[in-house]
Protein backbone atom coordinates (compact mmCIF):
# COMPACT_ATOMS: atom_id res chain seq x y z
CA UNK A 1 0.00 0.00 0.00
CA UNK A 2 1.24 3.49 -0.81
CA UNK A 3 1.82 5.59 2.29
CA UNK A 4 -0.35 8.31 0.77
CA UNK A 5 -3.26 5.85 0.86
CA UNK A 6 -2.40 4.68 4.38
CA UNK A 7 -4.67 6.22 7.00
CA UNK A 8 -2.22 5.28 9.76
CA UNK A 9 0.53 7.31 8.07
CA UNK A 10 -1.65 10.43 8.07
CA UNK A 11 -2.64 9.78 11.68
CA UNK A 12 1.04 9.50 12.59
CA UNK A 13 1.62 12.84 10.88
CA UNK A 14 -1.25 14.56 12.70
CA UNK A 15 -0.23 13.25 16.11
CA UNK A 16 3.42 14.18 15.55
CA UNK A 17 2.36 17.72 14.67
CA UNK A 18 0.73 17.84 18.12
CA UNK A 19 3.51 16.14 20.08
CA UNK A 20 6.55 17.33 18.14
CA UNK A 21 8.10 14.01 19.11
CA UNK A 22 8.29 10.65 17.31
CA UNK A 23 8.61 8.67 20.55
CA UNK A 24 5.53 10.30 22.09
CA UNK A 25 3.56 9.68 18.90
CA UNK A 26 4.59 6.03 18.97
CA UNK A 27 3.33 5.69 22.55
CA UNK A 28 -0.02 7.30 21.73
CA UNK A 29 -0.53 5.17 18.62
CA UNK A 30 0.85 2.00 20.23
CA UNK A 31 3.55 1.66 17.56
CA UNK A 32 7.33 1.34 17.47
CA UNK A 33 9.19 4.62 17.04
CA UNK A 34 10.89 3.18 13.96
CA UNK A 35 7.46 2.43 12.44
CA UNK A 36 6.31 6.03 12.98
CA UNK A 37 9.52 7.33 11.38
CA UNK A 38 9.01 5.05 8.37
CA UNK A 39 5.38 6.14 7.95
CA UNK A 40 6.31 9.81 7.93
CA UNK A 41 9.37 9.29 5.72
CA UNK A 42 7.20 7.32 3.29
CA UNK A 43 4.70 10.17 3.12
CA UNK A 44 7.48 12.68 2.48
CA UNK A 45 8.90 10.54 -0.32
CA UNK A 46 5.54 10.10 -2.05
CA UNK A 47 4.28 13.68 -1.79
CA UNK A 48 7.68 15.13 -2.65
CA UNK A 49 8.37 17.51 0.23
CA UNK A 50 9.43 17.44 3.88
CA UNK A 51 6.76 17.59 6.54
CA UNK A 52 8.87 18.57 9.57
CA UNK A 53 11.85 20.72 10.40
CA UNK A 54 13.86 17.87 11.91
CA UNK A 55 16.94 19.74 13.10
CA UNK A 56 14.90 21.26 15.93
CA UNK A 57 13.42 19.69 19.03
CA UNK A 58 10.52 19.43 19.32
CA UNK A 59 9.81 18.92 15.61
CA UNK A 60 7.82 21.70 13.98
CA UNK A 61 5.75 21.26 10.80
CA UNK A 62 7.00 22.86 7.59
CA UNK A 63 4.90 25.46 5.79
CA UNK A 64 3.81 22.85 3.22
CA UNK A 65 2.77 20.54 6.05
CA UNK A 66 0.64 23.28 7.58
CA UNK A 67 -1.02 23.76 4.18
CA UNK A 68 -2.11 20.13 3.83
CA UNK A 69 -3.21 19.62 7.45
CA UNK A 70 -6.64 21.24 6.90
CA UNK A 71 -7.25 18.67 4.15
CA UNK A 72 -6.06 15.73 6.27
CA UNK A 73 -7.66 16.43 9.65
CA UNK A 74 -11.31 16.21 8.49
CA UNK A 75 -10.57 12.78 6.98
CA UNK A 76 -9.02 11.56 10.22
CA UNK A 77 -11.91 12.99 12.22
CA UNK A 78 -14.40 11.23 9.95
CA UNK A 79 -12.68 7.88 10.35
CA UNK A 80 -12.45 8.40 14.13
CA UNK A 81 -16.21 8.98 14.25
CA UNK A 82 -16.68 5.88 12.12
CA UNK A 83 -14.54 3.91 14.61
CA UNK A 84 -16.58 5.29 17.52
CA UNK A 85 -19.81 4.34 15.77
CA UNK A 86 -18.59 0.81 15.10
CA UNK A 87 -17.15 0.55 18.62
CA UNK A 88 -20.64 1.17 19.96
CA UNK A 89 -21.63 -2.24 18.63
CA UNK A 90 -18.34 -3.93 19.60
CA UNK A 91 -17.27 -5.12 23.01
CA UNK A 92 -15.16 -2.57 24.87
CA UNK A 93 -11.99 -3.56 26.70
CA UNK A 94 -11.66 -2.27 30.27
CA UNK A 95 -8.14 -2.00 31.73
CA UNK A 96 -7.87 -1.42 35.48
CA UNK A 97 -4.87 0.87 36.02
CA UNK A 98 -3.33 1.54 39.44
CA UNK A 99 -0.75 4.25 40.20
CA UNK A 100 0.20 6.73 42.94
CA UNK A 101 -2.41 9.49 42.99
CA UNK A 102 0.10 12.28 42.21
CA UNK A 103 1.35 10.46 39.10
CA UNK A 104 -2.22 9.78 38.01
CA UNK A 105 -3.19 13.43 38.36
CA UNK A 106 -0.07 14.89 36.77
CA UNK A 107 0.58 12.40 33.99
CA UNK A 108 -1.32 9.16 33.53
CA UNK A 109 -4.90 10.44 33.44
CA UNK A 110 -4.19 12.73 30.46
CA UNK A 111 -2.08 10.14 28.63
CA UNK A 112 -4.64 7.36 29.06
CA UNK A 113 -7.45 9.69 28.03
CA UNK A 114 -5.59 10.44 24.79
CA UNK A 115 -4.97 6.73 24.24
CA UNK A 116 -8.68 5.97 24.70
CA UNK A 117 -9.55 8.73 22.25
CA UNK A 118 -7.30 7.15 19.62
CA UNK A 119 -8.48 3.62 20.51
CA UNK A 120 -12.21 3.95 21.35
CA UNK A 121 -12.67 0.27 22.22
CA UNK A 122 -10.25 0.58 25.14
CA UNK A 123 -11.32 2.20 28.41
CA UNK A 124 -9.37 2.67 31.62
CA UNK A 125 -10.51 2.50 35.22
CA UNK A 126 -8.15 4.51 37.43
CA UNK A 127 -7.49 2.87 40.81
CA UNK A 128 -5.50 3.95 43.90
CA UNK A 129 -1.90 2.81 44.30
CA UNK A 130 -1.57 -0.94 44.82
CA UNK A 131 1.23 -3.34 45.70
CA UNK A 132 2.53 -6.17 43.53
CA UNK A 133 0.76 -8.59 45.87
CA UNK A 134 -2.57 -6.89 45.15
CA UNK A 135 -1.81 -6.95 41.42
CA UNK A 136 -1.17 -10.69 41.57
CA UNK A 137 -4.38 -11.12 43.56
CA UNK A 138 -6.28 -9.74 40.56
CA UNK A 139 -7.26 -6.36 42.03
CA UNK A 140 -5.71 -4.50 39.06
CA UNK A 141 -4.56 -5.26 35.52
CA UNK A 142 -1.66 -2.79 35.47
CA UNK A 143 0.09 -1.26 38.49
CA UNK A 144 2.78 1.38 38.80
CA UNK A 145 4.74 0.45 41.94
CA UNK A 146 7.66 2.07 43.74
CA UNK A 147 9.81 -1.03 44.03
CA UNK A 148 10.91 -3.85 41.75
CA UNK A 149 9.86 -7.25 43.13
CA UNK A 150 12.54 -9.92 43.37
CA UNK A 151 10.24 -12.56 41.88
CA UNK A 152 8.99 -11.39 38.47
CA UNK A 153 8.00 -14.82 37.18
CA UNK A 154 4.26 -14.05 37.27
CA UNK A 155 4.31 -10.48 35.99
CA UNK A 156 5.64 -8.45 33.07
CA UNK A 157 7.78 -5.68 34.56
CA UNK A 158 8.83 -2.50 32.78
CA UNK A 159 10.94 0.33 34.19
CA UNK A 160 9.01 3.61 33.98
CA UNK A 161 10.98 6.31 35.74
CA UNK A 162 13.91 6.80 38.11
CA UNK A 163 13.64 9.35 40.88
CA UNK A 164 15.30 10.41 44.09
CA UNK A 165 14.01 11.76 47.36
CA UNK A 166 15.54 15.09 48.39
CA UNK A 167 16.34 15.80 52.04
CA UNK A 168 15.12 19.09 53.48
CA UNK A 169 16.03 20.82 56.72
CA UNK A 170 14.76 24.00 58.33
CA UNK A 171 17.14 26.90 59.02
CA UNK A 172 16.58 26.36 62.75
CA UNK A 173 17.65 22.71 62.49
CA UNK A 174 20.81 23.58 60.56
CA UNK A 175 21.62 26.31 63.06
CA UNK A 176 21.34 23.80 65.91
CA UNK A 177 23.09 20.83 64.26
CA UNK A 178 25.25 22.35 61.53
CA UNK A 179 25.38 21.62 57.81
CA UNK A 180 26.83 18.14 57.10
CA UNK A 181 29.81 18.29 54.74
CA UNK A 182 30.93 14.65 54.88
CA UNK A 183 29.21 11.28 55.53
CA UNK A 184 30.82 11.24 58.99
CA UNK A 185 29.05 14.51 59.85
CA UNK A 186 25.69 12.73 59.45
CA UNK A 187 26.29 10.80 62.68
CA UNK A 188 25.38 13.98 64.60
CA UNK A 189 22.09 14.36 62.75
CA UNK A 190 18.63 12.88 63.14
CA UNK A 191 15.93 12.39 60.55
CA UNK A 192 12.55 10.85 59.90
CA UNK A 193 12.61 7.10 59.18
CA UNK A 194 11.13 5.95 55.87
CA UNK A 195 8.65 3.10 55.60
CA UNK A 196 8.59 0.73 52.67
CA UNK A 197 5.37 -0.79 51.49
CA UNK A 198 5.52 -4.54 51.03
Amino acid sequence: MKQKDNLLAWRALAVTVETGNITQTALLLDLDSAKVSRLIAGLEKEIGFELFVKNRRPFIPTDRCRQILPMVLPLLDGFSRLDEFCAGTAQKILIRFSAPVEMTQQFYSQELLQYSHLNPRIQFSMLPEMTVRELLAGDSDVAVVNQSPADQSEIVARHVVSNSTPVFASPQYLEAHGVPRTPEDLSRHVGLPTMRRQ
